[in-house]
Formats: C-alpha cells, structure tokens, sequence
C-alpha cells in the first residue's frame, strides 16, 4: 500500500514537469504529450490498487457529508463540459489547468492513507521539489528567471512552493534536506521578488512567518517564544523606518506592481456578466468549460478574443466553474479542517489549520484551489491529513 500511495505522487509531481522539461529539447509536441497521457493512465491504475485494497481511511460524519456533496457537484461540473475534438483533445483536457484533473484531484487523494504515510509522502515530496532544479537551469537567464509578463510565477511549475510547505515539517527532515530546503525557499521567494509577483510573495512570506511561529509556540520554550517576538516586532520597525529607500531601490518593482490594482476591472466584467445571467448559473455555475464575457488582446500574436475561461481570483473562479454552491462547499471543508485543526492542538495540525488559512487568503487575491498544479496537491493533501481520523488503537 506505501508503494502505491507514494507512487501516486511521484507520478502527479512528475506530471507537471515533464512538459516544460521536454520542451527545452524537443518541439514534437506528440512525445510530450504521449509521455503525459501514459503518466495519467498509470497514475488511475496505482489509484485503483489503493482503492482496491479497501485502505483503512476514516473521515468524521460532517466531513463525510461535505465531501459527498463536494463530488456531486464535481460530477456536475465534469459533465458540462464540451468533449468534442478527439481521444487525444479528451485525454489532454485531464492535465490542462482548468481541466478534469481539477475535479478528480479530490477523488485521488482524499481516500489515500495519507495519515498513516505521511512520513514516506513528506520524502516523495522532498525529492520532487528537487525538479525545480533543471528547470531553473534551462531558465538560467536574465529573460528566463526575470520576467515582465504576468506568467513569471509559474517560474519552475510552483513546484518551490513545495518548499515553503516543508519548512513547517522541518523537524521531521534530516539536517541536509533543511537546508536544501531552506535554499529552495529562499531562491524562489527572491525570484518572486524581482518578478514582482506580489500574490506569491505574500503567500510565502506567509508559509514562513507560520513555520516560524509554530515550531516556536509548540516548543514550550518561553525564551525562544520571546525572542521571536522581539525579532519580529525588530523586523517591523527596520522595515517601517526604510521603506522609502527599500521602496525606491530594491524593492521598487515590487512595490510599484503592488499598488498597481489589476483586480477590480476584471471583478466588475465579470460580476456585470453574471448579473446579467440566469440564476442556475450562479448557484451552479457554468460548468468545467464555463466562460464568461472579458474582450482580451494577446500581445504576440494581436488575436482578439471575448470568452475567457478562468479568472485570477479563485472564489470567483469557484462561481464561475461550479457556482455559489461549490465555492460555500469548498470553504466550508476549509473552515471544518481548520477547526478540527485547532482543537487538536498539536503542532503538526495546528500548522496545517494555518496552512488552510493561507488557502482562504489566496483564493482572494489568486486562483490556488480551482487550476491543477502542485499548489492543489498541497490543499488536499492538507485537508485530508487535518480531516482523516486516527483510529483508537493507533499511536
């Protein structure tokens, strides 16, 4: 069973790099996604053995009632979506961003003893966040790593931001994958930094400033909790008292994007949108292939088009693909794992609980939960660690 779980997520991380990897080396798009389509099929057999072998998963009664409404209205979502074009345009749409691996995502990772193997899970994610690695190499140039589009996030598939997940479990890794780690972090945040990519820098600085605050809080060291806290009231005030020159000198681009409002235009199309639309498609949205009106320019090739298919803030995105129905859903399964979380109290899952605040706070200013990428393995992988039951016998 270990062998499986842990394979199921290799064959996920691998799935986000294999694209941008081989596209450093070959043009032929049929090997890509040839390799990409025999990862998917291997990837549904290691899930039916998990599920096959009736793992020993528990869930609580609200969280079960939650997830059941949660799958049919992913199920709802799935089967409005325009699957025309082919065997091979169905099989990609599983990998696209907005696409079925969105959805069926729940259904792979919930029902995995993730409990029980955590220690393995955390050692396959230690070593994917290690594919960051050639990919920033292939980008090693001031044009690869440092990018005046809005795509200079997505810099090494967001597979770093494994990193500043780990930094919570830190204790749990040997002295050499901290500093890997560690450096990891670091590297990306910098390089989120000069991108100016102020959602991603907030959600890092975030992982990190829970990390600290955690391991220091549940160390039952009052000297350390101390001096934390004069460290972070010192940070403050050297911030606050240089912000000028750090707002004008190294900073500068960040800053200027930060005031910068690139939401609220698009908020307002897309609300005037759904005003203008039948109620079902605000209760239940408009389905996995769902758009909606927002006139956009590409800038390399001029093509006008009037149908966009996502939108950067994620509750939105939420109403758009499944309606107020899905989004009041996912946020209830948020707030349920978080209070479950807390009334633990323990370290572990009371990182976690913050962990699913983060997720609450970049769903406003970002689009985390609803496009597949490694940042949604992490939600669910969180959500089901703070949500699965530990049986009365077990340590």
């Amino acid at each position: 069973m270990r062998r499986y779980v842990c394979t199921i997520y290799w064959l996920i991380g691998v799935l986000f790099f294999v694209e941008p990897f081989l596209s450093a080396f070959t043009a032929n798009k049929y090997i890509i996604h040839g390799l990409e389509i025999v990862i998917l099929m291997q990837l549904f057999v290691c899930c039916w053995h998990v599920f096959s072998h009736k793992a020993d998963v528990h869930y609580g009664k609200v969280a079960q009632v939650l997830w059941c409404a949660l799958a049919a209205v992913s199920i709802g979502i799935i089967v409005r979506g325009d699957y025309g074009g082919g065997l091979l345009k169905f099989l990609l749409k599983f990998k696209y961003g907005y696409g079925l691996m969105v959805y069926l995502l729940p259904a792979v990772i919930l029902p995995l003893p993730n409990l029980k193997y955590f220690d393995a899970i955390l050692s396959v994610l230690f070593k994917l966040q290690l594919l960051v690695i050639p990919l920033w190499m292939i980008d090693f140039s001031p044009d690869g790593l440092v990018r005046e589009v809005f795509y200079g996030e997505r810099i090494g598939v967001y597979l770093p931001v494994i990193s500043a997940f780990l930094l919570g479990f830190l204790r749990l890794l040997s002295p050499s994958r901290r500093i890997v780690t560690f450096c990891i972090y670091l590297i990306y945040l910098l390089l989120m930094v000069l991108n100016a990519r102020r959602n991603m820098v907030l959600s890092l600085g975030l992982y990190g400033l829970v990390a600290i605050i955690v391991n220091v809080l549940f160390s039952g060291n009052k000297k350390a909790t101390l001096i934390m806290l004069v460290a972070l009231l010192f940070s403050a005030v050297t911030i606050v008292a240089n912000f000028e020159r750090l707002s004008t000198s190294i900073l500068s681009n960040l800053m200027d994007k930060g005031m910068e409002d690139t939401r609220s235009g698009v908020e307002m199309i897309f609300l005037y949108d759904f005003s203008n639309s039948p109620a079902t498609d605000i209760a239940f949205g408009r389905g996995i292939d769902g758009t909606y009106y927002q006139e956009m320019v590409d800038k390399d090739t001029e093509e006008v088009t009037y149908d966009r298919e996502g939108i950067e803030t994620g509750y939105l995105h939420m109403v758009l693909k499944g309606g107020v129905v899905y989004a009041v859903l996912l946020i209830a399964m948020m707030m349920t794992a978080i209070v479950t979380g807390c009334r633990m109290r323990r370290r572990y899952l009371a990182y976690l609980s913050l962990v699913m605040v983060i997720f609450l706070v970049d769903s406003y200013t970002s689009n985390p939960i609803c496009t597949f990428s490694i940042r949604t393995v992490i939600f669910w992988l969180s959500l089901s660690l703070l949500l699965q039951q530990v049986p009365k016998q077990a340590n």
